[in-house]
């Protein structure tokens, strides 16, 4: 369980109060004026490089991470904010490193149990085409042979599974 120092030392903190202050603290916090600059001094470059922060919904400054995004599959870009890292996708989710392997433990996990039951659907259904090459010989070993092939490949798969931590992490193989 992670403590309040702990979490403080990971992040910018502006205050770190018992629960009973937190809604007043809010209540201050929202009922603050917003600081605005004078747009007078700006230049017009200037407010454009403000609105520029963010093309195609990635924050400037990111990097390509070289990632595949658990959730959408799109391309992941690494950002550091302060002492945090972050990953985020160009469609909008945001992951902290700790919170991206969790997500890619669980995506890892559900592409296996899709994998397996793929293979298992596959060995099946050349059973199938087996017992109706009846008289072709030749033709039903074949299929039997990849059936085969497609049970030896989805015992695998479920050995894989099977080396899978709770968090989605693989166990070392012995």
């Amino acid at each position: 369980m992670k403590t309040r120092a702990h979490t403080a030392a990971a992040t910018e903190t502006d205050a770190i109060l018992p629960v009973h202050e937190l809604a007043q603290r809010i209540c201050e916090i929202v009922e603050e004026p917003i600081e605005t600059e004078d747009d007078e001094g700006v230049s017009e470059q200037d407010r454009e490089e403000r609105k520029a922060t963010i093309v195609d919904g990635v924050a400037l400054g990111a990097e390509p991470a070289e990632l595949g995004c658990p959730e959408c599959g799109g391309p992941l870009w690494e950002r550091e904010e302060g002492p945090l890292v972050r990953f985020a996708c160009r469609v909008g989710h945001v992951y902290s490193p700790e919170s991206l392997v969790s997500e890619q433990g669980k995506a890892l996990e559900a592409a296996l149990w899709t994998a397996l039951r793929g293979l298992e659907e596959r060995a099946d259904l050349y059973r199938r085409m087996a017992r109706r090459a009846s008289g072709k010989r030749a033709m039903a070993e074949r299929f039997e042979a990849h059936a085969h092939s497609a049970d030896t490949n989805a015992a695998a798969i479920h050995q894989a599974i099977a080396k899978l931590a709770p968090s989605g992490e693989v166990e070392q193989a012995s």
